[in-house]
């Protein structure tokens, strides 16, 4: 089996999929939360908005990355199916730490800026996290990936 590591070129190819997705997300986010400002409130406004972002940011960062940051052969279910599973968790915990600390901070609804100010820098805090997972899991070149088995 081939050792795999960290290469500049995937790291800066990363960097931009995730740039491209987050504008993606947070425009997506910040849409929604203006839209339903005065329908929603508490965590379902917190809620709905991240979801909704991260839906299409997610879907567009998993075909980027597996055809242009690591070029991966792996089957496109299970490779689907590998991201969602590294991403939900992660989704997870952005959740609970942008809502967190929008209560920590007393930081209220319609304060939408600094609400979106916030969630962006928990989304840049988790991207280490889901670089590592996406390379050395979701996207690598494994021996059972190549016959097409295994998660």
């Amino acid at each position: 089996m081939e050792k795999q590591k960290i290469s500049r070129g995937h790291f800066l190819k990363y960097t931009a999929s995730s740039f491209l997705s987050s504008v993606a997300e947070e425009g997506v986010f910040l849409l929604l939360t203006w839209l339903l400002g005065n329908s929603l409130t508490g965590f379902v406004l917190a809620l709905v908005p991240m979801a909704m972002g991260r839906l299409v940011s997610s879907l567009m960062n998993f075909c980027i990355n597996r055809k242009l940051v690591f070029h991966s052969q792996r089957p496109v279910g299970v490779a689907l199916l590998r991201y969602f599973l590294q991403a939900i968790p992660v989704a997870v915990l952005q959740v609970l730490l942008t809502y967190g600390l929008y209560a920590l901070l007393g930081i209220g609804e319609e304060q939408v800026a600094l609400r979106g100010a916030i969630y962006a820098g928990v989304m840049t805090a988790l991207f280490a996290v889901s670089f590592l997972a996406q390379r050395f899991w979701v996207f690598s070149a494994t021996e059972k990936a190549e016959r097409g088995g295994g998660l």
